[in-house]
């Protein structure tokens, strides 16, 4: 819904960036704490989805199944997640082929590009442009470690994936760098992604579980995935 009211009203995306647009200038753009925030989201989940895919190669040359209960299943998934969602769709496909400016660029902010509304294709930008936002992907990729996790913890692992990705994606709103529309895009993309792969790489343990329902659920569970 939230996605759709952007869409309809594209002046939102200039209206939540010109809270940080004053005097020709985004006036948070070197802000330390903004600063800080911007040069420690890659390090926020990038070395979690390389443990992953260390782990899966080391599990996979050893014919091991299984590593600290998690099996090697899980552990392909959290490293597919991140080079599929944050890498090819995010940074492959959108920021280098959707051409849209970013805000510190456009007439609106003292830039000479013109404003293009979210999910509209352009040519005010040739590569790595504001559409979609790739930092807070780094943020909202803890939706996939919330998709292998059980109850609460998964739980618990969602809502962070909202709030760093946001927190992220607040700081790059304020250095002028992505409208509102991006951080959003961003979240839909990688939540997608990481529902879509979960639904291929499990489905066979969810139709087991369907044909054999008298097996307790806790038996049927991959380590760490839910069965539901």
């Amino acid at each position: 819904m939230l996605a759709a009211l952007i869409i309809a009203f594209p002046g939102i995306d200039l209206a939540v960036s010109g809270v940080f647009f004053r005097n020709g200038e985004f006036f948070l753009r070197q802000h330390p704490l903004v600063m800080a925030v911007y040069q420690f989201a890659p390090w926020l989940s990038v070395p979690l989805a390389a443990a992953a895919l260390i782990i899966h190669l080391v599990l996979w040359t050893t014919r091991r199944m299984t590593c600290c209960s998690w099996s090697r299943r899980v552990y392909f998934f959290l490293a597919l997640t991140m080079a599929v969602g944050p890498g090819l769709v995010v940074n492959g496909v959108f920021k280098d082929h959707f051409g849209r400016a970013r805000p510190a660029e456009i007439q609106e902010f003292c830039g000479d590009k013109t404003f293009t509304p979210a999910l509209l294709p352009a040519d005010q930008c040739r590569k790595n442009c504001s559409f979609s936002c790739g930092h807070a992907t780094l943020g909202f990729y803890f939706v996939a470690l919330s998709l292998v996790l059980p109850g609460r913890s998964g739980i618990a692992a969602f809502w962070l994936a909202w709030a760093a990705g946001w927190l992220i994606g607040l700081a790059r709103i304020a250095q002028g760098r992505h409208y509102v529309s991006d951080v959003l895009f961003s979240f839909i993309f990688v939540s997608m992604t990481a529902r879509i792969l979960h639904g291929i790489m499990f489905a066979r343990e969810k139709r087991f579980a369907a044909v054999v329902p008298e097996v307790p659920a806790q038996a049927l569970r991959f380590p760490g995935v839910s069965a539901e």
